[in-house]
């Protein structure tokens, strides 16, 4: 199985939990099924639960899931909590005395830029005689610079660079140096790809797949602004072999 390392570098920098270089990270399913308020059965979605196994004498195993907000809604609390709760429910275990279960740790990745928005939300989880606390980190794309994500290997906010500029594209669009502005950045992106292709850090079916997950993300970003969406498209798929 393909070792997604982008996103072992992402959860990395959000929780602090360290690795050996044999860790597997393995893409896990996403649908849960959640008590609805209306008391019906709903099959819903998140965006990303990733497992990450370390095999041998200890073997080892962690559950990361991260939600992807276009913008901030509080609401998002209330959904990280509902599939953490429901990935639990169906990693729940016997033990000798009983059962037992592990919540998942979250994160949330912030599209559009708020300066409102504070870095953690709070999760608390009541049971009878007590309640437990936890914290889950949001990251916002607006907080990493191109050099951060590549030197930090961030490569899972790569496809969404562009959204720091999604209130800005009409005044882009009628600027002379916008739209290469825009096209400077996406060459530079394919570039810095090819750079980690050769230092063997991502091979080029991962530096593909980047490219198109960058080219989508863009396209829908930009589906209002034509000459912007088709010159940023011209640019990076240029000269690759998608």
């Amino acid at each position: 199985m393909t070792k997604p390392r982008h996103t072992l570098k992402h959860i990395l920098l959000n929780f602090g939990e360290k690795y050996s270089s044999k860790a597997e990270v393995r893409l896990k399913t996403t649908k849960q099924v959640l008590l609805a308020p209306r008391e019906a059965l709903e099959q819903q979605e998140m965006d990303a639960l990733v497992e990450i196994r370390e095999e041998g004498e200890n073997p080892k195993r962690w559950d990361y899931h991260f939600e992807c907000q276009c913008v901030w809604k509080n609401e998002v609390a209330i959904r990280i909590l509902k599939y953490a709760v429901g990935a639990a429910v169906y990693g729940t275990r016997i033990t000798e005395d009983g059962a037992e279960t592990e919540i998942p740790a979250s994160a949330v990745i912030l599209l559009r830029g708020n300066d409102a928005v504070k870095k953690k939300l709070r999760m608390r989880l009541k049971y009878p005689g007590g309640q437990a606390e936890y914290d889950v980190p949001v990251m916002q794309i607006m907080d990493y610079t191109l050099d951060e994500i590549f030197d930090k290997r961030l490569f899972i906010l790569l496809p969404f660079y562009f959204f720091r500029y999604a209130n800005q594209l009409d005044k882009m669009e009628s600027e002379a140096d916008g739209l290469n502005r825009l096209k400077s950045e996406a060459s530079r992106i394919g570039q810095l790809l090819k750079v980690e292709e050769n230092k063997g850090i991502i091979n080029v079916v991962q530096r593909n797949q980047l490219i198109r997950y960058f080219s989508r993300v863009s396209d829908k970003l930009m589906i209002n602004h034509r000459e912007l969406r088709e010159g940023v498209d011209e640019t990076i798929m240029g000269g690759y072999k998608i």
